[in-house]
């Protein structure tokens, strides 16, 4: 009994420590990092999430900015008292090699422009901004575009066989025209702005009704690819019938008295040939505003002149420039005292109408300049566009 009362006494003498596993667990706990608490979301039913999540329906597109608008004034065509355009306003790149620019007839800061692409562009010319790309209307490239007389649309001619007529305000096409070859020029009547003259590789001129869908009135066949069409003013005309004139390519030399004919819009019938019998072929046509005479740009390097009361060639030429086979175009401004050109080694010239002298020429392409077109209402304001994909505007 002493025994295990000394046991006893000797074991509670010596009682064992806290263990250390609850020490350390004591000061991890303490010196443990607190996380935030969870911000979770109440439970909501599914429907009810759908019913309350936004909308992912595709909202509507942009109102297309206003394009036509006839009280826009060009600032610096406004104020420029030149007589002569020589200094270079405006300069941009287009994506394609250029074939024509054609300056709108009612707005007046409006610029269109097509050529070895299937897209057209609308520009601010000066300002050098796109208001609009035309895509999708044709598969090939473009190579004449004309305004409608209103301004609000235009046709253009494609190597895809079609001719497109486009509403510019939004973009979609009004009507569409297939033909059998490439069409390749265009002319605007003058008074009925419903009706276009259209040109193939093939030398036939058709006439389209833009408001019709069906085929249109075929009338003539030249002797060649058609070049260029214009309508000649009613002082030209006896009883003031509509008539037009055609250039065409010499494909031979005893067809060169057929490149450049006239021919009775109504009727379709020839009225004069043997016109321009040099054996060049003519890739423009370039009607006086107040004269009565036009200008043809020949592929002899020069600048021939039509009369047109008599439609016989007359002596006065303009010299200077170079074609060289290229359909290089020229246009008279609005008043006549000016005639302009380009040329194939990417100049522009400038000629006195009434007097064949050059007055100005400048280099603004490194390639063929292919276009020159005179501003219809701005006497010292042209546009060029050239085959270097640039298009520049001169004041």
């Amino acid at each position: 009994m002493d025994l295990l009362q000394g046991y006893e006494s000797a074991t509670s003498d010596y009682a064992p420590s806290p263990p250390r596993l609850k020490r350390k667990a004591a000061s991890s706990l303490a010196h443990a990092i607190k996380l935030p608490t969870p911000n979770a979301a109440a439970y909501q039913p599914k429907r009810r999430a759908i019913a309350r999540a936004p909308s992912s329906a595709p909202k509507d597109p942009e109102p297309l900015p206003t394009l036509l608008d006839a009280g826009t004034v060009p600032p610096a065509a406004a104020v420029s008292d030149a007589t002569v355009p020589s200094r270079e306003l405006q300069r941009w790149r287009a994506s394609y090699r250029i074939n024509c620019v054609r300056w709108n007839p009612r707005f007046p800061s409006l610029l269109a422009t097509a050529g070895m692409s299937s897209t057209m562009h609308i520009f601010d010319a000066f300002r050098a901004v796109c208001k609009r790309q035309l895509d999708g209307l044709h598969t090939d490239a473009i190579k004449d575009v004309q305004w409608v007389l209103d301004g609000q649309s235009l046709v253009s001619a494609s190597y895809d066989r079609t001719l497109v007529h486009v509403d510019v305000e939004t973009m979609q096409a009004r009507a569409t025209y297939t033909g059998t070859h490439r069409f390749t020029a265009l002319a605007m009547h003058p008074s009925d702005m419903h009706l276009v003259l259209a040109g193939d590789d093939a030398g036939h001129v058709v006439c389209w009704d833009l408001r019709d869908r069906q085929p249109a009135r075929a009338l003539q066949q030249t002797c060649g690819e058609v070049h260029a069409l214009a309508f000649l003013p009613d002082m030209a005309s006896p009883r003031s019938r509509t008539q037009f004139l055609s250039t065409s390519t010499v494909t031979k030399t005893s067809a060169a008295d057929k490149a450049v004919a006239v021919w009775d819009f109504d009727s379709g019938a020839l009225v004069k040939q043997c016109i321009y019998s040099q054996g060049y072929t003519c890739s423009s046509i370039s009607v006086h505003p107040t004269a009565p005479y036009l200008a043809l740009q020949s592929h002899g390097n020069y600048i021939a002149t039509v009369s047109t009361r008599t439609l016989k060639l007359s002596k006065r030429r303009y010299e200077g420039h170079t074609s060289q086979g290229y359909g290089v175009h020229c246009s008279f401004n609005a008043t006549g005292s000016l005639l302009a050109s380009g040329d194939v080694h990417g100049h522009v010239y400038v000629y006195e109408a009434q007097r064949p002298r050059l007055l100005f020429s400048a280099r603004p392409h490194t390639n063929v300049c292919m276009t020159v077109q005179c501003h219809p209402r701005y006497p010292h304001v042209l546009a060029t566009g050239g085959w270097d994909n640039i298009v520049t505007v001169w004041t």
